[in-house]
């Protein structure tokens, strides 16, 4: 028997898949290798699963990103680029996922085009991972300030919203603090991709007149708590109480003025003969490692696309793959890469496995266990 045809095996390889175990996973597909046909010397389970789903697929939609890493090293080398016979792409099912997790281990050996969702050419929804793999593909369109709203929406499960497209994992208020921070970051180093005012939320900005600097000062008349210490986390909750209370530009306003509140100024101790311990609140840069990264962005970014062609053509390579073909220690790899910004790992297993009992219905003798939320 075929091992992807054996209900018994797959529910053991879900199993793997579900606790992110590479070592019993690597145990099963040799434990049964002798049973399955060989696509070159690897198992058949290395490129076809159950119903036509590719073990690498299956693990992104498992979120599995040890059984990910493992898969697309040596010696297995899955490519992450190759559809599977239902048309899935690893690589593009999790930048439709906004997983993070998955893509740093496959954007980095992906020579893929796909610097759009694989739902649409000219998509609504501009994931976070999304902007930061591909920035060759914004500088042409100019990014929204619905942005942030659609993709605040886009955690909605298909059955609720129609026009939403299926297997996205986030819960409704997916867009976490660090998504937030992440976005005015790369915003920070490439201005020209937004259509829209960072500071006032204003839409329909000139692209000559898209600026990040001068960065005006903070309204010290902030809602926000003078004494947070939440950052980035503090954006989400900032969103979801403003979601539906606000108009687009207000809300990009109030997102922005926080953003910068915590980004750009600090406390500082003043005399204790004048105010005893009282902190005190001053305006300041950014360091100089950050505005280096912030550089170095902006340098990759424009020089992504190919300018002597009319109208410019991208290149191929992502900006995780061109961050790590640079001659740098793998410390300040992750640091260009914005990886402290990245969803954390708390943030990740909040998501809802959106689509796995349609591949698996009628594929097991016995029911899948279940997928907490």
């Amino acid at each position: 028997m075929c091992l992807c045809d054996n209900p018994d095996v797959v529910e053991s390889v879900v199993l793997c898949l579900q606790s992110d175990d590479v070592a019993r996973l690597s145990s099963v597909i040799g434990l049964h290798a002798a049973d399955c046909t060989l696509v070159g010397h690897s198992p058949r389970w290395l490129r076809y699963a159950s119903k036509g789903r590719s073990l690498l697929c299956l693990a992104v939609l498992y979120c599995a990103e040890n059984c990910i890493h493992w898969l697309v090293s040596s010696p297995n080398w899955s490519n992450p680029n190759r559809p599977d016979p239902t048309g899935c792409i690893p690589i593009r099912l999790a930048e439709d996922r906004d997983d993070f997790g998955a893509l740093k281990h496959m954007a980095p050996l992906s020579t893929s085009w796909c610097y759009f969702t694989s739902f649409e050419w000219n998509p609504q929804w501009w994931n976070p991972c999304t902007v930061l793999l591909w920035p060759q593909a914004i500088s042409n369109c100019g990014l929204e300030r619905n942005m942030l709203t659609r993709i605040h929406e886009r955690g909605v499960p298909p059955f609720y919203k129609e026009d939403i497209p299926p297997n996205d994992c986030r819960i409704l208020f997916r867009l976490c603090g660090q998504s937030i921070a992440l976005l005015f970051e790369l915003f920070m180093a490439v201005p020209e991709h937004c259509a829209f005012d960072i500071w006032t939320g204003k839409d329909g900005v000139p692209m000559g007149k898209r600026r990040f600097w001068p960065i005006p000062p903070v309204n010290w008349e902030l809602s926000h708590q003078n004494d947070c210490d939440e950052y980035p986390y503090c954006l989400h909750h900032v969103l979801n109480e403003l979601m539906g209370t606000r108009d687009e530009e207000s809300l990009l306003a109030e997102l922005s003025a926080t953003w910068r509140w915590h980004r750009f100024s600090m406390v500082h101790l003043k005399d204790k003969e004048d105010t005893g311990t009282q902190p005190e609140r001053i305006w300041g840069p950014p360091t100089l490692k950050e505005l280096c990264r912030v550089s170095t962005r902006r340098q990759l970014a424009r020089s992504s696309t190919r300018g002597d062609s009319h109208p410019p053509v991208p290149s191929m390579e992502n900006y995780l793959r061109r961050v790590c073909s640079l001659p740098i220690p793998k410390a300040l790899q992750s640091f260009v890469m914005f990886r402290d910004l990245w969803p954390d790992v708390d943030w990740i297993k909040n998501c809802i496995r959106l689509g796995l009992r349609e591949y698996f219905e009628g594929e097991l003798t016995r029911p899948l266990l279940t997928v907490s939320d």
